[in-house]
């Protein structure tokens, strides 16, 4: 979904006027797949090799349940939470809970939340 986009000639940085600059605030719908790659890191969490999304702008670190109980259900508790998760469009993100996790990537270790 494109809500504006404004081809300009104007190359000229040294000038800048008020009418001439705009913000774009939503979400970009990439549907040529082959000019959309997402990043996307191998990660160790605990000892399972998982590949998640990299999101540099979001607040919260998400885990799908499925993976929690696939990979950690048995060793790891889900420590309730009070976190309220919304998307980018308002809407509300469930939150089963809340655990930390050994995080690994490039040889850089952290516990993440």
């Amino acid at each position: 979904k494109v809500h504006e986009i404004e081809h300009s000639e104007k190359c000229n940085s040294n000038t800048s006027h008020a009418d001439d600059e705009r913000a774009f605030m939503g979400s970009i719908d990439c549907e040529i797949a082959i000019h959309c790659v997402d990043w996307v890191q191998e990660t160790e969490l605990e000892e399972a090799m998982v590949q998640f999304k990299i999101d540099t702008g979001a607040q919260a670190n998400v885990l799908p349940l499925s993976l929690f109980k696939k990979h950690f259900e048995s060793s790891k508790y889900l420590s309730e939470s009070q976190v309220k998760l919304t998307g980018y469009g308002g809407g509300n993100i469930p939150v089963s809970g809340e655990v930390i996790l050994n995080c690994k990537i490039n040889d850089i270790s952290v516990k993440s939340k």
